[in-house]
């Protein structure tokens, strides 16, 4: 699962191994809460959506993940807020995500 969650991202090298870990962390976050497949998920301070996958995958495709953020979109490096999303919403997680900025 973290694999499918590190490509839907799109990172390059180091960032990916980087992101793995993360990643890993973030997962067992969500086993603890035990968030149920179909959920739906509003996520304040979603920044470059690094939670957001997280959510989508745990919730899965009859879920939904709404996340916001204070931020603009053209905040952020190495990639803005804007550029992560539409990478995730060209993902195979997209269609049950939305991000407002």
């Amino acid at each position: 699962m973290i694999e499918k969650m590190i490509e839907s991202m799109q990172l390059e090298q180091p960032a990916a191994q980087i992101q793995r870990i993360q990643t890993d962390h973030r997962l067992k976050l969500l086993q603890f809460w035990e968030i149920p497949k179909g959920a739906k998920i509003l996520e304040i301070g979603c920044g470059q959506g690094d939670t957001t996958a997280a959510l989508a995958y745990t919730v899965g495709n009859s879920g939904y993940v709404h996340g916001v953020d204070i931020a603009p979109e053209d905040y952020g490096a190495p990639m803005t807020l804007g550029e992560a999303r539409q990478k995730l919403l060209a993902s195979s997680i997209g269609h049950y995500i939305k991000m407002d900025f």
